[in-house]
């Protein structure tokens, strides 16, 4: 039954955003009265904050699994690990309402610190074949770069003053861009190309 009402409530949230999802609706989607889907789950918030962490462990689990794949990372493998279409980026949510969750608007910071114990983790697998490939600066350190990773999370994980005035779904167009210029911000690419064409000429 709880896997049953978590299902139909992911579906929900995909196809109509949280706001316009109903513990009605989704109780209907589960075949279970609402009363049942109480006993289960206090709120429509609760669940959604379920879905989210559940989305987010999905792309971990998948980032992590294509990382373990590669034997010496290059840019286009980043590239192709951070910078694809995340599984929340293709649902119709708005963005809004994902990080109003993930800055705890909504009276707590679950969710935040749901992503912070995993991203953690893969942040150090993901530096550590940045460092067997050679392109990250020697003189960058481990924790330098994790603070760097935290100054991307914390952008959203801060009340939204400085994009108040930015549209969701616009935000949501410019993540992926985003994305870019700040993670290729820390690579030595210049090293690394010289070196790759160095190795060419051999």
């Amino acid at each position: 039954m709880h896997s049953k009402i978590l299902l139909a409530a992911k579906k929900n949230f995909e196809t109509s955003g949280y706001k316009e999802s109903s513990i009605a609706q989704i109780a209907k989607h589960a075949k279970v009265s609402q009363v049942t889907l109480y006993k289960y789950f206090p709120s429509k918030h609760t669940l959604f904050k379920i879905f989210l962490e559940d989305e987010i462990e999905k792309e971990m689990n998948y980032s992590q699994k294509e990382l373990k794949k590669i034997d010496h990372i290059s840019p286009s493998d980043i590239t192709k690990i951070l910078f694809a279409d995340k599984i929340i980026e293709k649902s119709n949510l708005e963005y809004d309402e994902i990080i109003s969750e993930f800055a705890g608007e909504n009276g707590d910071n679950d969710v935040y610190n749901f992503y912070q114990d995993h991203i953690r983790k893969f942040w150090r697998c993901f530096i550590a074949k940045l460092r067997e490939a050679k392109i990250v600066p020697k003189r960058m350190p481990d924790e330098a770069l994790m603070m760097y990773f935290d100054i991307w999370v914390q952008y959203f994980a801060e009340k939204r003053q400085r994009y108040s005035r930015i549209n969701g779904n616009i935000l949501k167009e410019l993540i992926p861009q985003m994305r870019e210029l700040f993670f290729f911000g820390m690579l030595d690419i210049d090293n690394y190309q010289q070196k790759k064409n160095t190795a060419g000429n051999l």
